[in-house]
């Protein structure tokens, strides 16, 4: 029991530190490209234009792939519960108990009600393109690979029209932190998807009889 605990509280601290190393790389990349391509507004309106709205569709995609991301380690094919609104919550007797005794929670609350209550706020909510191609990106880690690319896209997209008007090796700085944030979540997900070994879990229930 001490050795399961152990090793649960382990994986529990490891699952967190990535989640918010992913968190840190994903806000630091979001904040340079927003700075990197502060200069297009400056020095020539006609190379890059619509700068507001461009931020705002990458910032739709960084706020889809925090997402995706949650839904992947919760293991929840789920698109309905993306919402384009701030997430509320309905106030009922169980929502009050399980409050007050968290884990009483699992026993009022199926688990199928307990993913429809969760709502994720996405910027812009999600296009209709978009939620059918992750509706068809049936392997594991698909939907974080799927808005991965198309922000990587975007941003090269936007680099040859002469946005993120900076030189190459600091521009290379937001890309690394992307690869680091995706690194992170991917780590975070093999925790969530690997349960603890079967053979151990075996062992252990025959040495407490």
């Amino acid at each position: 029991m001490a050795f399961r605990c152990n090793i649960a509280y382990t994986r529990y601290w490891e699952a967190v530190t990535h989640m918010y190393q992913m968190r840190h790389r994903w806000s630091a990349a979001y904040s340079l490209i927003v700075e990197f391509d502060s200069p297009a507004d400056e020095t020539d309106h006609r190379k890059c234009s619509n700068s507001r709205s461009w931020r705002m569709s990458v910032a739709h995609l960084f706020s889809l792939l925090h997402a995706v991301t949650t839904l992947e380690l919760k293991q929840m094919r789920m698109l309905e519960v993306i919402v384009d609104k701030e997430p509320y919550a309905k106030t009922t007797c169980a929502g009050l108990v399980s409050a007050m005794f968290p884990w009483a929670r699992a026993l009022l609350v199926p688990i199928e009600v307990r993913h429809l209550e969760l709502q994720l706020q996405v910027i812009g909510g999600i296009e209709p393109e978009e939620k059918l191609a992750l509706e068809a990106a049936s392997f594991k880690s698909g939907w974080i690979q799927f808005v991965h690319a198309r922000l990587l896209r975007v941003l090269v997209a936007r680099s040859r029209a002469g946005g993120l008007d900076m030189p190459p090796p600091i521009v290379s700085r937001l890309f690394s932190q992307l690869e680091l944030g995706v690194e992170a979540a991917v780590l975070a997900q093999m925790i969530s998807h690997t349960p603890f070994p079967y053979p151990f879990y075996e062992l252990m229930r025959w040495m407490k009889w």
